[in-house]
Parts: C-alpha cells; sequence; structure tokens
C-alpha cells in the first residue's frame, strides 16, 4: 500500500485493526459513507457488513466483531471505504525474500450478476 501511495496511485481509504467504535466513526467522519467493517482474520463474507447510514455503525461494529470472534477465534475489525460496484485489477507479486520477484497479474471485472471475467 505505501508503494501504491508514494507512486501517485489512488487507493480505497482502509485502516489497520480498529480499537473500538469509536475510531471506526472518526474514519466516517474524515472519509464518509458508505464504509464496510471487515473481519481481520475473515473470508467468506462472515464478519463483513457495509454500513451505508452512520446510525447503523455502532450495531454493525459489533455484529461485525461478534461474528469474526465466533467463526475465526479473533474479534479485531478493520474499516475501508465501501465502493459500489467497483471495478479492480489485482497484481500479486511473489518472491522468495532472496532472488527476486515475479509479478502475476489478475485481472477482474464483476459483473452485475455477481460472476466475473479472470484471466491470468
Amino acid at each position: 500500500m505505501f508503494i501504491a501511495t508514494e507512486a501517485g496511485i489512488p487507493i480505497v481509504p482502509g485502516s489497520d485493526a480498529i480499537r473500538d467504535v469509536a475510531d471506526a466513526f472518526a474514519f466516517v467522519k474524515k472519509y464518509g459513507l458508505p464504509v464496510i467493517l471487515k473481519a481481520a482474520m475473515g473470508g467468506g463474507g462472515r464478519g463483513m457488513r457495509v454500513v451505508r447510514k452512520e446510525e447503523e455503525l455502532e450495531s454493525a461494529y459489533e455484529r461485525a466483531g461478534s461474528e469474526a470472534l465466533s467463526a475465526f477465534g479473533d474479534g479485531t475489525i478493520f474499516i475501508e471505504r465501501f465502493l459500489v460496484r467497483p471495478r479492480h485489477i489485482e497484481v500479486q507479486i511473489l518472491g522468495d525474500g532472496q532472488v527476486g520477484s515475479s509479478i502475476l497479474s489478475h485481472v477482474a471485472t464483476h459483473r452485475r450478476s455477481g460472476q466475473r471475467d479472470s484471466s491470468i
């Protein structure tokens, strides 16, 4: 993330782990709505809540944390701006930590149906 920011590449605002709901409100004040709360150890949509109204934030935070704790044994949550109908390119960098890295580009376009076309 820091490399992208330093290179001037726009990124979606997001947080490290938030300590409490006050951190979530501070994020919303700075970046606006909608946001998504995500389980730090999550996957498969568990521990995720989209918040479109500020009055929903506290209960969504509690539900996301509780579900994350139950599903993954860790209730840690982070928050980011939620993008409606995003299109994205994922770049994965693999390396052995010594010789060099390979870059695999994975392009995914999400359609309204929820399906995606992918190519490597």
